[in-house]
């Protein structure tokens, strides 16, 4: 997608393109264009595109910082865009020689007036370009607040320390004795913006801040971001935090080693969605900033400990761990480190594994009953799963069953039809066997590798040959299904071709036929699924076309069901071209002696036809719920019945009677007052003179019901059988 946009002239899908290339060693040449596609966001205020425009354009660099820094806010500031600027002027008239002064002396309420939509005063706009001479004559001559603030909260200092400006922020704090502890409205204070100095004036500026009164502790409320930049992603973001957690998220291990002198906090809670600095520099893979603030830990702690003779604390590592691998995507590590990517993220997890050793297993990284090991394969960190094989971390939960759905790792990376893990964790000892919750039957452990691949519809190339070729049985099965129980039904439920374990000549015990599993097969999930080209791996694989379960998807039946019954019984809309496809089998696969496509529950002789004549008698949701007549759509049903008929409308087909009671068909759309498909039948050629085994033909049991039920509506049937 992002190469397309690139190709349709996207100018962001460009910049980010040429990013992810460098990074992925599929380096293009930076032409002139994309060079000044770089100098312009990188001047909007995007950290990684400064980045980039560095390494292509390195002589120009030094301007584009000047602008940066003295024009636009030292961060691209949206309140310098033309169309945000008052009086019709804009940032270029003001960032004129002399221009501010000239226009102070001519306005007559000069400390009220705003050059800007956000309220920026003409001392705000001096401190922020590092305009020295004019500031500290608005300070003196004009009598600006040092304080004033714009509408934002910023006063000067603010201005002054967001861009940069060392000599403006010394003359507001030295001479004019501004003060540094307080906040503008979203709770940025001076010393967050310690990031916007070089690691060389950092100690120096800090010291001034914090002397005067800044406080350390001070913390933002929101996620903040002032460019331009028309992407919003983490990396270009500063999170909500402390000066320090700024200094974490910026990767500015010289800031955060200062601060941690200073005494500043290493916030540490388990909350995932609020981390502390700490917690930011695990998720930006920034390690250095993350060993700083870890060792500060550990000797808080034995001092801790020392003074009060008690044990020294441990460090809970359960947060970075959590959030070095959930930010692990190629894509989003891409963005916030460039080139650097899977070196950053390799000495993250190296210093937490370190440091973690010996902690026990915690099955709650992400949600509930979820490892890390399965965090690393559910999120498709495919890198942060192969730097866990390569180094043996967390193998213990290789086979663990994770999340609600009980999945292992193997299993996961099946859902996602990620075939390459898939491979990678069976060759490190994933159990190829292990089963997963049934997605409509959650309490039942017995989905295989195949059946999660069917539910999803992946149909990568070789992957169920794959699986297969490690021993897992294609149709999914490790047991067999034993006999139905008998059951009592209510009358609600119908009574049509009930008890039907009666007619099944073999005991709770035995086996009957290899065709009757416990659980549907992979095929029938992917047939469901609409995934035929899946179907056919799968059919070519040896999966049994024939296979019967009682229960597929939502719904259930007492006795066992091929795929076609199950798909009659679901009653589902658009069920047309999984009827066509399961038509367009060659012969050699619908037919046999043994087992015709026909008969979709075998054991009592019954058809296609009479299945679909006979729902929704007998069905019921997964959980046990009947399927009353009410809510059962007819219209459907005739569809899919009248597709059948285009199949199978030979004699021996349309009158085929079933057990236990002989009845056709026909005989059963008239029980289940289904006039809709008595009519589709009677169209068909279905004979109206067959009797069952009771001696009764279809228009025998029209006037049974009649009589029996006392209630109109029979007549159209009754004209249905005198004009066929």
């Amino acid at each position: 997608m992002l190469r397309r946009a690139a190709r349709l002239g996207s100018v962001p899908a460009r910049v980010n393109l040429y990013r992810i290339h460098a990074a992925l060693g599929r380096g293009e040449v930076a032409g002139e264009d994309l060079t000044i596609h770089l100098e312009r966001y990188a001047c909007s205020g995007s950290i990684a595109a400064l980045v980039d425009y560095a390494s292509v354009a390195p002589r120009r660099l030094e301007d584009a910082k000047v602008f940066i820094d003295h024009a636009v806010g030292g961060v691209g500031a949206w309140w310098t865009l033309e169309n945000q600027m008052l009086h019709g002027l804009t940032q270029k008239d003001w960032g004129r020689d002399g221009f501010l002064l000239s226009q102070a002396d001519s306005l007559p309420n000069v400390r009220e007036y705003k050059i800007n939509m956000r309220g920026d005063t003409l001392a705000h706009y001096a401190a922020a370009c590092g305009d020295y001479k004019s500031l500290k004559a608005l300070l003196g001559r004009f009598g600006f607040d040092v304080n004033c603030r714009n509408d934002a909260g910023d006063t000067p200092l603010i201005c002054a320390s967001r861009s940069g400006q060392g000599g403006t922020m010394i003359l507001l704090l030295q001479t004019f004795g501004a003060d540094p502890s307080l906040a503008a409205n979203n709770g940025e204070t001076a010393l967050h913006w310690l990031i916007s100095f070089n690691d060389a004036t950092v100690p120096a500026v800090a010291k001034d801040l914090l002397t005067r009164g800044a406080d350390l502790e001070a913390m933002t409320n929101e996620r903040v971001a002032h460019h331009t930049v028309p992407w919003i992603v983490d990396a270009e973001r500063l999170m909500p935090g402390a000066a320090i957690a700024w200094a974490a998220c910026r990767n500015r291990p010289e800031i955060v080693r200062v601060l941690l002198d200073a005494g500043a906090l290493v916030y540490h809670d388990n909350d995932f969605d609020k981390p502390g600095p700490l917690n930011w520099a695990a998720q930006f893979h920034h390690t250095r900033c993350l060993r700083l603030m870890i060792d500060a830990l550990e000797r808080r702690h034995k001092k801790a400990a020392h003074e009060t003779g008690g044990t020294v604390a441990s460090i809970r590592y359960s947060s970075p761990l959590y959030l070095a691998t959930h930010s692990a995507d190629v894509f989003s590590m891409i963005l916030r480190n460039g080139t650097s990517y899977l070196q950053d993220m390799t000495e993250t997890l190296d210093l937490l594994r370190q440091k973690s050793t010996g902690m026990k297993s915690m099955p709650n990284f992400g949600g509930s009953n979820q490892t890390l090991f399965y965090l690393a394969v559910a999120e498709a960190h495919d890198e942060v799963v192969r730097y866990m094989l390569r180094h043996r971390w967390h193998i213990e939960d290789l086979n663990r069953p994770c999340g609600e759905s009980l999945r292992t790792p193997v299993l996961e990376a099946v859902r996602w039809g990620r075939m390459a893990i898939v491979e990678l964790l069976i060759e490190h000892g994933a159990d190829v066997h292990a089963r997963g919750s049934n997605s409509y039957k959650p309490k039942e452990k017995n989905w295989s590798a195949l059946h999660i691949l069917a539910m999803e519809g992946h149909e990568q190339e070789g992957m169920v040959e794959s699986i297969i070729s490690h021993g897992l049985d294609v149709d999914g099965q490790e047991k067999l299904l034993p006999a139905p129980v008998k059951e009592e039904r209510s009358e609600e439920e119908g009574s049509l071709c009930h008890n039907y374990s009666d007619s099944v000549p073999y005991g709770p015990t035995e086996l009957k036929d290899p065709s009757e599993y416990l659980v549907e097969t992979p095929l029938s999930c992917a047939f469901r699924s609409n995934a035929f080209s899946l179907c056919d791996t799968l059919i070519t694989c040896g999966a049994d076309l024939y296979a019967t379960c009682t229960s597929a998807g939502l719904y259930s039946v007492s006795t066992p069901t091929t795929i076609l019954g199950h798909l009659i019984v679901s009653n589902s809309l658009y069920s047309l071209p999984r009827l066509r496809y399961l038509f367009r089998q060659k012969p050699s696969t619908l037919t046999s002696a043994k087992r015709p496509l026909f008969k979709v529950q075998p054991s009592l002789e019954l058809s296609a036809l009479h299945l679909a004549a006979l729902v929704p008698s007998g069905v019921r949701t997964t959980d046990g719920t009947i399927v009353k007549m009410n809510d059962f759509d007819f219209d459907t049903n005739r569809e899919i019945l009248h597709e059948l008929l285009s199949h199978f409308n030979a004699p021996g087909e349309l009158d085929a009677r079933c057990q236990p009671d002989g009845n056709t068909a026909l005989m059963l759309a008239v029980r289940q007052k289904n006039f809709g498909a008595v009519e589709e039948l009677l169209v068909a050629g279905a004979d109206r003179e067959l009797t069952n085994f009771e001696g009764k033909t279809a228009l025998d049991l029209v006037v049974e019901q009649m009589e029996a039920s006392g209630q109109g509506g029979w007549e159209e049937v009754l004209e249905l059988f005198e004009q066929f």
